[in-house]
């Protein structure tokens, strides 16, 4: 997905951070902030969005164990991209999907 795709779909962010690297943009869509990253060729490298639940249902929801696991981070591989739940309170989430080789 590059960022004209992303403009098109979501419109003008709220917010923009530069980074040396990536630009993230924020959005909010249905009461919850999405964070779409994108790298040198515009391509979105990360989408964040939040999201309310347990750890246990997590588990229950991926159906396999993660590949990395932390007391705050849950991380699953899939192909070339990383799925990563992290918890910043308690049984609240972001949900990461990022190119797993853009941000480690």
């Amino acid at each position: 997905m590059d960022r004209d795709t992303l403009k098109w779909g979501y419109g003008k962010p709220i917010k923009t951070k530069e980074y040396e690297k990536r630009t993230d943009y924020y959005y909010k869509e249905d009461g919850y902030q999405i964070i779409l990253s994108s790298g040198f060729n515009r391509r979105a490298s990360r989408i964040q969005v939040q999201y309310d639940s347990t750890r246990e249902d997590i588990l229950k929801a991926m159906k396999k164990k993660p590949n990395e696991q932390s007391k705050k981070t849950l991380d699953y591989l899939r192909g070339d991209y990383l799925v990563r739940f992290t918890e910043p309170s308690p049984d609240h989430w972001w949900i990461s999907f990022q190119d797993q080789y853009y941000f480690r």
